[in-house]
């Protein structure tokens, strides 16, 4: 199901955000808020376009997210 599939999608991008080197790194609660964010702006797919528009329910500092969607789209 999609929503599965952006679950997924999610968990990697987490997990990617934790081995990036961010002021402070998202937790499980802060990537359960990530995905709800996603699912209410009816996001299938985690891209570079939604996860910036979202990124701040999961990285709280300005240099994190700018770190983050490197880290997520232009291979870290």
């Amino acid at each position: 199901a999609a929503a599965d599939r952006l679950a997924a999608q999610v968990a990697r991008a987490a997990a990617a955000l934790r081995a990036a080197d961010l002021l402070k790194p998202p937790g499980v609660a802060e990537s359960l808020d990530w995905t709800e964010a996603l699912v209410a702006l009816g996001v299938r797919d985690l891209d570079p376009d939604s996860a910036a528009r979202t990124l701040g329910a999961v990285l709280k500092y300005r240099e994190d997210r700018e770190r983050g969607l490197a880290a997520l789209f232009d291979g870290g």
